[in-house]
């Protein structure tokens, strides 16, 4: 059926009743220096022949007046219920039988500055493919709308689950709003809007929404601002108040929202244009956030100004409305930001609930390492007076060889005795406990330096995940040595300059196995193993720092330094 519609917009011309001078008008557009009330008058002869031609007139706050040479077939009640605004309406205007060749005569009348001599697109065809068409011009938006209030919906219930994670962000809640808000506005000057809502109030619902837009939005980039929070108040506040002060005048019926719509485009443009500024100086700080979507915010300040200039000038193509299609697009990515955000919040959970088990883990070990040095310590200082009294004995007799060798003895048995305490940061010491107890039990020898403050700003996870695949690396290493080398371990841990420097050397037989800028792991198992070290990679450039490899025949040696 679109293709009985034709678009006649083309080739009019135009007088006022206070100017009867004719004008030529190449195509439907605003006239300028229309004033309030003043009628602006269209003429153009029909030449085209539909069967059972109508014509599909679109009116913005306007009161119309549609004639066949001198045949009246629409007049809309301007004042109608006592009403200074006769509102948005598309109206069917059937044609006689014989109206080719005929002039049709057009008025339109506004009592708003801003709708005074706007011209929409006309349109002839038969009433059924008019319907069809205005259908058709109407559908994506509407569809649009649907997928707006479901991202709205969607974003709300991620703000929700981080809420419920203690991790969540107002602005993703104000963000959720503006999207429900937007997508109910998507649709609001669309033809077919028009058939379910009286004229009026398609106008206070279109530009009501249109006012109301704003408040979530600024609101939303308000809480993300972190250095700039302070700059933004007063622009939150006066969106609030002109809101409030619209809705308040229209209520009482002081003024209409037409009238107040120039300042809330200045409002809109200044608004916008701020936040893209105190975005920009919010990415020097390192915002992430704003990082990710002023690029976004920028296109759809471009467009809304695209918009403006088309709207306060001639008005072609108004109809594309770009910017909401942009913005659409800054609800999407905004959306999947909060989408990767909740993943990433999820993934961190996992990891601090994995660290906690381990920590529980390291605790118990510990515990036990603790006991059972008391044992030993407790029969060290049970046989102490008894030793004492043999190296007595022995040096009384002057037999200092087998003192000697007494005393040797002792000492290896101090020597054997499990160490609990390496240092006062208490992870790394549960970690050194737990990981090089279970190095001497397997025979290894082991040495360590550990130089270290009570608190780093390493996060626990990415701690425990650092030393431990680091030592448990060097373990299994030593753990598949040949028998004619002895296996051992050297680990170094220290704070220098601000930065975290972690060394171990290990004992090691097999060969190394280096492919594609990688360690590839040398076990059996390589399909669920060899990823310790890419682990330690991944955590070393998160920290901004540096993992070194090194080895030789006999030796393996890492090095990792990492920024505190």
């Amino acid at each position: 059926m679109k293709k009985n519609v034709q678009d006649i917009s083309h080739n009019w011309t135009y007088h006022t009743n206070e100017n009867t001078n004719l004008n030529h008008l190449s195509t439907l557009q605003h006239v300028r220096d229309i004033d309030i009330d003043e009628t602006l008058i269209l003429t153009k002869e029909l030449k085209r022949y539909v069967e059972n031609g109508a014509l599909l007139i679109k009116s913005n706050h306007q009161h119309i007046e549609v004639f066949i040479d001198h045949e009246s077939l629409l007049k809309t009640n301007y004042y109608y219920s006592n009403q200074k605004n006769p509102g948005m309406s598309l109206h069917f205007v059937q044609l006689p039988d014989n109206y080719v060749g005929k002039t049709l005569t057009i008025k339109i009348t506004s009592p708003y500055r801003a709708y005074a001599g706007a011209a929409s697109s006309i349109y002839l065809g038969d009433i059924p493919s008019l319907e069809a068409f205005t259908l058709s011009k109407s559908m994506l938006h509407f569809i649009l709308m649907i997928i707006c209030i479901l991202l709205g919906i969607g974003i709300l219930i991620l703000y929700y689950l981080q809420k419920y994670n203690d991790s969540s962000n107002i602005s993703f809640f104000f963000f959720g709003i503006f999207a429900i808000v937007w997508g109910l506005y998507y649709p609001c000057t669309d033809y077919i809007v028009y058939q379910f809502f009286e004229p009026r109030w398609v106008s206070l619902i279109s530009i009501g929404l249109y006012f109301l837009i704003p408040i979530p939005l600024t609101l939303s980039f308000y809480f993300r601002f972190t250095f700039c929070r302070k700059y933004y108040i007063p622009l939150v506040i006066s969106h609030i108040l002109f809101t409030s002060c619209a809705y308040i005048l229209q209520v009482f019926a002081v003024v209409d929202f037409p009238e107040m719509l120039n300042i809330n485009n200045i409002l809109y443009a200044i608004s916008v244009f701020i936040v893209i500024v105190l975005s920009l100086l919010e990415i020097l700080k390192g915002n992430s956030f704003l990082r990710f979507t002023t690029p976004w915010v920028i296109l759809a300040y471009v467009a809304i100004i695209r918009d403006f200039i088309v709207f306060y000038t001639t008005r072609i193509e108004q109809q594309s409305h770009i910017y909401k299609d942009m913005f659409f697009i800054l609800i999407l990515i905004i959306l999947l930001y909060s989408i990767l955000q909740y993943l990433k919040q999820t993934a961190q959970q996992q990891a601090d609930m994995q660290t906690l088990k381990i920590k529980e883990q390291l605790t118990i070990e510990n515990y036990k390492n603790i006991n059972t040095h008391l044992q030993q310590v407790s029969v060290l200082k049970h046989e102490m007076k008894n030793h004492i009294l043999s190296l007595s004995l022995l040096m009384d007799n002057k037999d200092y060889e087998k003192a000697r060798s007494y005393l040797d003895e002792i000492s290896s048995y101090s020597n054997d005795m499990i160490q609990v305490f390496y240092t006062h940061n208490y992870l790394i010491n549960a970690i050194l406990n737990s990981k090089l107890t279970k190095a001497s039990k397997l025979g290894i020898k082991t040495t360590h330096k550990i130089l270290v403050p009570k608190k780093l700003s390493i996060l626990d996870s990415d701690l425990c995940s650092l030393l431990m695949n680091i030592i448990d690396n060097a373990i299994e290493s030593c753990v598949g040595i040949n028998k004619n080398i002895s296996p051992y371990i050297d680990l170094t841990i220290h704070v220098r300059n601000n930065y975290l420097y972690v060394s171990c050397k290990n004992s090691k037989t097999n060969n190394i196995t280096y492919k594609n800028s990688k360690y590839i792991s040398t076990k059996s198992d390589n399909t669920n193993h060899g990823f310790g070290i890419m682990t330690i990679e991944q955590i070393s450039k998160k920290y901004h720092g540096i993992m070194d490899i090194t080895h030789d025949t006999y030796s393996f040696i890492i090095s990792v330094c990492l920024k505190l």
